[in-house]
């Protein structure tokens, strides 16, 4: 049979809107106590054994509570409704009406809430862009701030030496030398190091063929020199003049010792001879100071004393050799990156000489560095 006390309120709502009893506490010392706690006691009883039947499930007054509390707190109009069944289940018309009142005052303003939301939502994603679009600018501002200025240098070529040279254009250091290469390839460069290479060979090998050379006419000077020392029957220089003065004399009684002297003397200060040693000093290092201006003084020197051998003035002759001489290795030894011997007494070099406070000399081929006369190494 079908039950015809169902709880309409519970099945639409699942909560029932059946009247809660309500148990009153009773008194101690009144004169009802005695009945009153027991029938509180069998209350008790009762609701433990209805919990107990009802699988621990709480009771419809503490769903009510809850269910009241839910929907409160939604603040949705699907809640407020929801909390109007349950007011009016409890009996608090009241309330429901103002609930319902709340619910058309929502359901009236939906449309221009929602619109005013979605306004808000707009303008909120513009400003987020806005204040992106800001910050970016402002990021990029600040990278290129912290970049440092690139000053595009000046790239001097020289066709003449094959080489370039780049100058800084930073007003920082404006005209410093930043680098320096060759414009010619590896190749190119490896080729024009072997012809040097092979021409400080050439050159070499032309030095100590010109000293071998001299050696054998200095040789050759000297041979004369003693002949005419050992044939002399007056003075040599006083034969030597009678000789010039009279060749007969000289055929004769000299032995031709005087034309032998001055043909070997000749063969030194030849044109040809001359022209190979300049020819040298032009392929040698000079320069305006150091060792190249010292090499340089070298080979003047060499040349200056080969046009001063004099066959009229045979005394002179044996020194003027041996300064031919050592004027001549010290060029072969600064070819070779030796430092030359040199006579610092010499008035040629009196300007590369300088007297100390202690009275004692040093010399300098540049200028810069001084060395010790008395401990220089020869």
């Amino acid at each position: 049979m079908a039950n015809l006390n169902f709880d309409l309120d519970r099945l639409l709502t699942g909560v029932s809107s059946r009247p809660m009893e309500v148990q009153e506490q009773p008194i101690p010392g009144s004169s009802s106590f005695s009945g009153d706690f027991g029938a509180q006691t069998a209350n008790s009883m009762k609701a433990s054994l209805g919990k107990l039947v009802r699988g621990g499930r709480p009771t419809q007054a503490q769903q009510l509570n809850q269910a009241e509390a839910k929907y409160i707190a939604g603040g949705t109009i699907e809640d407020k409704k929801n909390l109007i069944k349950i007011l009016v289940m409890r009996g608090k018309r009241e309330e429901a009406a103002k609930v319902a009142s709340e619910i058309k005052a929502m359901q009236a303003a939906g449309p221009a809430a929602a619109e005013e939301k979605r306004r808000d939502k707009r303008d909120y994603s513009l400003e987020e862009r806005k204040v992106a679009v800001t910050e970016a600018k402002a990021e990029t501002a600040r990278l290129k701030a912290a970049e440092p200025k690139i000053y595009k240098p000046d790239i001097i070529k020289d066709a003449t030496n094959n080489s370039w040279t780049a100058i800084s254009t930073d007003p920082a250091t404006l005209g410093a030398i930043i680098s320096q290469g060759s414009t010619l390839t590896q190749a190119q460069q490896d080729a024009a190091a072997e012809v040097e290479t092979q021409k400080r060979i050439n050159k070499s090998q032309q030095l100590i063929m010109k000293r071998n050379t001299l050696i054998g006419q200095a040789k050759n000077i000297r041979s004369a020199l003693k002949e005419a020392n050992e044939e002399a029957v007056l003075p040599v220089e006083t034969g030597f003049a009678i000789q010039k003065a009279s060749p007969l004399y000289g055929a004769v009684v000299g032995k031709q010792t005087y034309q032998k002297l001055a043909d070997s003397v000749a063969s030194v200060q030849s044109a040809e001879a001359l022209n190979s040693l300049a020819d040298l000093k032009a392929q040698s290092s000079t320069g305006s100071s150091g060792l190249g201006a010292t090499n340089a003084m070298e080979f003047s020197a060499l040349q200056d004393k080969i046009r001063r051998l004099n066959p009229d003035v045979p005394s002179t002759i044996e020194a003027g050799l041996q300064a031919i001489e050592r004027h001549l290795d010290n060029i072969i030894r600064i070819d070779g990156g030796l430092e030359p011997i040199i006579d610092w007494d010499d008035p040629a070099y009196a300007h590369m000489v300088q007297t100390k406070l202690d009275g004692s000399r040093a010399y300098s081929y540049d200028g810069n560095t001084w060395y010790n006369i008395e401990t220089a190494a020869e």
